[in-house]
């Protein structure tokens, strides 16, 4: 086993912070534990007169070659570090985008004798193409600050294994003196950052989440008859079947059924804890 490292053009200094860019060169297969470990014993424990913060994998090309960094000055950049043990949250609210093809309510028609298309958007020949909008979401990261016993390939595999996966069960989460409460299926694991940080010598876990309110009793209007959704979870796919009827001369779409599907598999979160 063999890990090299060379620095890279692009170190960056100033009266606050500092980071010096690495190439890693390693002989076997290694993970990314093996790695940060080798980084952090590597860089300098001081440079610019500031400590060692952290040490992070900047890009992992899948082979022998790794791009990482280590970084100097307060970690996180407050005055007061967090302890080993603790958990920070941050979060924010909106910013996603969702796709509609029936609208919430038709306003008007205009042209020579439109027909009515029943609040269905972009509807052209076979196709139905319907709009983005902003969707109501929150996206949020839970920071752990872990014990390096604690940091095992058990639980790395747990952080790989579980992404992707929405709450089986409902969920509680406490940090930074806030808790937020959901659902089951309302909230979506998207991924984790992980790096090593100095001097404590621990490593630093940033969960990242991504939640949609579970909805009730949505209305589908329709000639038809009107569609009731009677649930939808936040993490679940709505969908519309539409089909063809003739209005005088005009040939538009009708909405005859929705259907609710599970896109994403369930895990329970807590695997996810340290």
């Amino acid at each position: 086993m063999s890990i090299t490292f060379q620095e890279l053009v692009g170190v960056q200094l100033d009266q606050k912070s500092g980071r010096i860019p690495y190439k890693c060169i390693t002989t076997a297969s290694e993970s990314a534990v093996a790695i940060i470990t080798a980084l952090a014993a590597y860089a300098p424990s001081t440079w610019g007169g500031m400590p060692l913060s952290n040490c992070t994998i900047d890009d992992d090309t899948g082979t022998a070659l790794w791009f990482v960094s280590a970084s100097y000055g307060q970690a996180g950049g407050s005055t007061t570090a967090p302890e080993t043990g603790e958990a920070e949250i941050d979060f924010e609210v909106g910013g996603a985008t969702q796709h509609i093809t029936h609208a919430e309510d038709h306003i008007a028609d205009y042209g020579a004798t439109p027909p009515d298309m029943e609040g269905i958007i972009g509807a052209n020949g076979d196709s139905i193409d319907g709009v983005d909008i902003a969707a109501n979401s929150l996206t949020f990261n839970v920071t752990h600050y872990v014990d390096a016993s604690s940091m095992t390939s058990t639980y790395i595999g747990k952080l790989v294994n579980n992404c992707a996966r929405s709450n089986a069960g409902s969920l509680s989460i406490t940090a930074s003196g806030i808790t937020a409460t959901f659902a089951a299926g309302e909230v979506l694991y998207v991924g984790a950052r992980i790096s090593r940080r100095m001097p404590q010598g621990d490593w630093i876990v940033a969960l990242r989440f991504w939640a949609s309110p579970n909805l009730t009793s949505i209305t589908i209007k329709s000639s038809a008859g009107d569609i009731t959704v009677t649930s939808k979870k936040g993490t679940e796919y709505l969908w519309v079947r539409y089909r063809d009827q003739k209005i005088g001369f005009n040939t538009v779409k009708q909405a005859i059924s929705a259907h609710v599907e599970q896109v994403y598999k369930t895990c329970n979160f807590s695997e996810l804890n340290p």
